[in-house]
């Protein structure tokens, strides 16, 4: 098995990978900011779950132009799952069935799915139509 000095130094070389190379390539689904804001103005409470460490959150929400948009992350990455979807709900006085998850890959509408929650699937590359099937709805 691979030391963990072995395993977090590819996890810095892809780090490093995509920002130098990808991050100035990513580009923001069609109306997110708009959607976010909506959503807002009518008391809609927003949270972001991303597996992506600090540095690589900066850049992808920078490339969205969403800097600024969430709370600050949880230390540390995480895949997303029922137990943090339903630990995200601590100190609002929602239901999951009143809660909304928009993912982009099955894990994210598998752990919805777990949690209760209603799901809105983005196809934004790996994850695509019937790979995204627990959704509700899929958008492309």
């Amino acid at each position: 098995p691979m030391a963990n000095a072995q395993m977090e130094a590819i996890d810095g070389r892809r780090l490093e990978i995509f920002l130098e190379k990808f991050a100035s390539e990513v580009r923001p689904v069609h109306h997110s900011s708009e959607l976010l804001t909506l959503l807002r103005s009518r008391g809609i409470v927003t949270l972001l779950a991303t597996s992506a460490g600090k540095e690589e959150r900066r850049a992808l929400l920078e490339a969205a132009g969403l800097q600024g948009q969430f709370p600050p992350a949880e230390p540390g990455r995480y895949r997303l799952s029922s137990d943090r979807l339903l630990s995200s709900l601590r100190g609002h006085a929602f239901q999951p069935s009143q809660c909304l998850v928009v993912g982009d890959s099955a894990h994210d509408l598998e752990a919805a799915s777990q949690a209760g929650m209603r799901s809105l699937a983005l196809e934004t590359g790996a994850w695509t139509g019937k790979t995204l099937g627990q959704a509700a709805t899929v958008l492309s």
